[in-house]
């Protein structure tokens, strides 16, 4: 038996009554969820999250810049390019992995048109103190809430802020369908373009959507999952999957959420606030029994709660860590093992933060289906092991 790095949070029931719902009836629900939980009438629904990304900064026309932290998924940087905008890149807090407010304001000059305010690992960010710099210097915001639905700040939803947001329901995240992701404004007059260029979702994706969820279900079973790790390992030769940033928009890039991935997250979407609380229980857990004197561990600050899509810590040799730990049954992921700009070909001198985190950080397991007691377990290994 091996505990996965994820496992998805949805349940073979939901598989099955996702193939036969009504799509018509499950976007009307999904899209009033949004609509009353994020306070906007714009929402917009894609294959990928980065999709909105993308389609928010297309709609804006500008040539510029867009500040993002230097450690994050490559996909952001890519989604800039793709829009014909430049990338500026912002060193982290070591805290919460998230872009510092001071690091944003050195980073803007006279080419910055837009603040990307990640709540990295959905543990939320200073959205409110980058909220005041971009109407400072007269800049969008636009909120990366990928990894963060469900976290909330002073009460409101992460998403809820700036001029736009996204939100993701891919494999790792807080509400998973496989793939999928919302783009939800708050910008009306970008909204109106954006509805322009909107594109809706294939119903021949159904089938196919089907059978990947099943796979990643059945893959995360903990009786087949040494099985599964031993064999992907073996066959990549690497611990991990690396994404790579990638020189063009991809074929099937601009495309709508597909209808069985729609249903599959109103199946779910319901239970989002337990699902969030029981994350919640097992980073308590983490934070109570693991030594900090031997592991980094991540901050929260007061009046935020965190989604936790992952469960960052620090370690000083990740490799030895990672091989220790999988051997006593346990996987883990590393997330961004590189920075963004090292990705582009570019210098990380200029951000220290983000070139250790790369270096030093390791994700512990954190979904649903997980218990408290295994979360135990895993944290007195983790002692053991750093």
């Amino acid at each position: 038996m091996m505990v996965s790095r994820f496992r998805p949070t949805y349940s073979y029931r939901n598989l099955i009554n996702s193939l036969f719902a009504d799509y018509i009836r499950s976007e009307k629900i999904l899209t009033e969820w949004a609509e009353d939980n994020f306070k906007s009438k714009n929402i917009f629904f894609y294959s990928f999250a980065r999709v909105g990304l993308y389609a928010f900064l297309a709609s804006l026309k500008l040539k510029g810049g867009v500040i993002s932290p230097a450690y994050n998924c490559i996909v952001v940087p890519d989604s800039v390019r793709f829009a014909k905008m430049e990338n500026q890149f912002c060193d982290i807090s070591l805290d919460d992995y998230n872009m510092s407010p001071k690091s944003v304001e050195n980073t803007i000059d006279s080419q910055s048109k837009v603040i990307l305010a990640t709540h990295q690992y959905g543990i939320p960010c200073d959205v409110e103190s980058l909220g005041r710099i971009a109407k400072k210097n007269d800049l969008f915001l636009f909120e990366d809430s990928a990894a963060a639905l469900g976290g909330k700040i002073e009460g409101k939803l992460a998403g809820s802020f700036g001029d736009a947001s996204l939100i993701s329901f891919q494999d790792t995240k807080t509400i998973n369908s496989v793939n999928g992701g919302c783009l939800i404004v708050h910008n009306k007059n970008i909204a109106e373009k954006i509805k322009k260029t909107y594109f809706k979702s294939s119903v021949k994706d159904k089938m196919n959507y089907f059978k990947k969820g099943m796979i990643y279900k059945m893959a995360t079973e903990p009786i087949f999952y040494r099985f599964v790790f031993e064999y992907f390992t073996r066959k990549s030769g690497r611990y991990t999957l690396r994404e790579v940033s990638l020189k063009k928009i991809p074929k099937d890039f601009l495309s709508g959420l597909n209808i069985f991935s729609l249903n599959l997250i109103v199946e779910q979407i319901k239970d989002l606030e337990k699902i969030v609380e029981k994350k919640n229980k097992i980073a308590n857990v983490y934070s109570e029994k693991i030594n900090p004197e031997k592991t980094s561990l991540s901050k929260v600050t007061n009046g935020t709660i965190s989604s936790w899509e992952r469960y960052p810590i620090r370690v000083k040799d990740s490799v030895n860590f990672f091989k220790k730990m999988t051997k006593k049954g346990v996987d883990m992921a590393w997330t961004f093992n590189y920075t963004c700009p090292e990705e582009l070909k570019q210098d990380d001198k200029m951000f220290p933060n983000a070139r250790e985190a790369a270096d030093t950080v390791i994700c512990l397991p954190i979904y649903k289906d997980l218990s408290l007691q295994r979360a135990e377990k895993i944290a007195f290994l983790v002692n053991q092991s750093s």
